[in-house]
Formats: C-alpha cells, structure tokens, sequence
C-alpha cells in the first residue's frame, strides 16, 4: 500500500525552481489588450455629437425631398407635310437662368424684326429688282447667324443642372429637381429641319408636365 506523501514533497523547497516555469520575454503569451479607445468606448458626449449631426442630415435630406418635384413631357414635332414625329433619344438638358441669354434674345429680336419685315415688304410689293430682295433676305440671316452663334456659346457654356434623354416614344422625364426656375434646352432634327428649345419654367413641387413642340420652340435658335 502507497505511503501518504508528506507536506514538504507537495510545496517546492526554498532555492529550488518551481515545477511551473516561469514565462520570459522570448516566449509568446497571446494577444494582448490595447490601451487605445475604441469606438465602443467613445464618451457620452461624442456619441451625442454624432446623433446630433445624424439627426441634422436626415432633416436636410427630407427637406430638400420636400422642395423638389418631377419635370416630364414628350418632345415631338409637326413637318410641313403634316407627319408628326416623335424625338426619340434626345437629351433634356436643365441649365439655371441665364441674363445674358435673355438679353441676346431681345437684341436679336430688336433687330431682326424690322429686317425681315423689309425683306416681306419689298418681295409683297415686287417694287426692288429680284437681286435687291435677295439682298435684304440675307441680312436679315446674317443678323440670326450672328446672334445664334453667340446665343449657342452662351448656353454650351453652362453645366447643365439635369439632363435626361428621352425614350423611343419621345417621352423624357427628370426627377428630384429642386423648386426654382430653369431653362429647358434641347434640340430635334428631322428631314433636314432643325427644332431647337430654349423654355423658361419653374419647378415646384409635385409633377409638372412641359411638352416640346413647334408652339415652344426657341426662335432664335430655330429661325433661318
């Protein structure tokens, strides 16, 4: 029968090295904890600025939903020969108002009114030699040429606020535009005659409907 171990073979003698070695720095003791914050360890107050400004973009972006509204319409034409079509892929572009635009438009139409009025004149009354007519014809051209030219720059100038290109039907339709005025530009060609658009229209809220026809086309852009 065994003999009961005594005290002293359980407890390591004084001098003597313990049966459990003891670690160094040279052998790995697993991961240890970082002393540095993390995110869960934030304090009260930074986890407040942060809703705060949460709460703030969330108000913002549900007023500007709030403000904005949907422009949709169909972009088609009347030939001279009564066919009517539809401007299938064209680009609606969105551009902010333009002063300068409107102003080319009223100096344009200061001075090309009364030329062409003389060109009609001259060619109802038969009383100018053919070539004289097709003198005063020209002017009046060039005085179009001139102004479209400088109207075209003005508008290719701008970056468009928002552009959509319309369907096979014609059919074009721009959401999430904010409420405030804009200039609706676009341009149709069909059997070698140019439509082209340049409408002023104010966005509210809710969905608005502008179509593009022969009614509102632009007729600085179009006219020649």
């Amino acid at each position: 029968m065994p003999q009961p171990q005594s005290r002293e073979e359980y407890e390591p003698k004084a001098g003597r090295p313990s049966a459990e070695p003891v670690p160094s720095d040279d052998v790995p003791r697993g991961p240890r904890k970082s002393a540095g914050m993390t995110m869960w360890t934030l304090p009260r107050s930074v986890w407040l600025g942060i809703g705060i400004i949460a709460s703030a973009l969330l108000l913002m972006t549900a007023w500007a939903l709030l403000r904005s509204g949907e422009l949709s319409g169909d972009v088609f034409v009347r030939l001279p020969n009564g066919e009517v079509r539809r401007g299938a892929a064209v680009d609606v572009a969105l551009l902010e108002p333009s002063a300068e635009f409107d102003l080319l438009e009223k100096q344009w139409e200061a001075e090309w009114t009364p030329a062409i009025q003389r060109f009609l004149d001259a060619a109802r009354a038969n009383r100018l030699p053919l070539e004289a007519q097709i003198d005063l014809g020209r002017q009046a051209r060039s005085i179009t040429a001139e102004y479209r030219r400088r109207a075209l720059d003005v508008l290719k100038a701008q970056r468009p606020v928002h552009i959509a290109r319309a369907d096979a039907s014609g059919h074009y339709a721009i959401s999430g535009v904010r409420s405030r005025p804009y200039l609706v530009v676009a341009s149709y060609s069909a059997d070698g005659i140019l439509f082209s658009w340049a409408v002023k229209t104010e966005v509210g809220r809710g969905s608005q409907t502008l179509d593009l026809t022969n009614h509102n086309q632009s007729t600085l852009l179009t006219v020649d």
